[in-house]
């Protein structure tokens, strides 16, 4: 939801913001889909509708981001781009800096 709604970071001074980043984009689509969701079951007339809508568009950059993300983790990690293991996940969503930079 911070991520959604577009609000500061509150990561801690050994925290790299990049690192941040990266985990946002590759969880993107899971907030996505739970703002999706959420969003279809609020009265149209009740304001948290409203922001509901505003971090469904906040979202849409880091959605667009995800899928290449992924084929550069993909590359760079050698992963198969149909692995769902846990290894290949965890290396598509905590990557370095550098990587998430790219």
């Amino acid at each position: 939801m911070v991520i959604a709604t577009g609000m500061s970071f509150a990561a801690s001074p050994k925290q790299d913001p990049d690192l941040l980043i990266g985990e946002a984009v590759f969880d993107s689509e899971s907030v996505h889909e739970a703002l999706m969701g959420l969003s279809s079951d609020i009265d149209p007339r009740r304001p948290l509708q409203r922001a509901g809508a505003d971090a469904l568009a906040a979202m849409s950059p880091l959605v667009a981001l995800r899928p290449p993300l992924i084929v550069y983790c993909n590359r760079r990690f050698g992963l198969d781009p149909e692995a769902t293991d846990a290894q290949s996940e965890q290396c598509r969503l905590w990557v370095d800096s550098k990587t998430a930079r790219s």
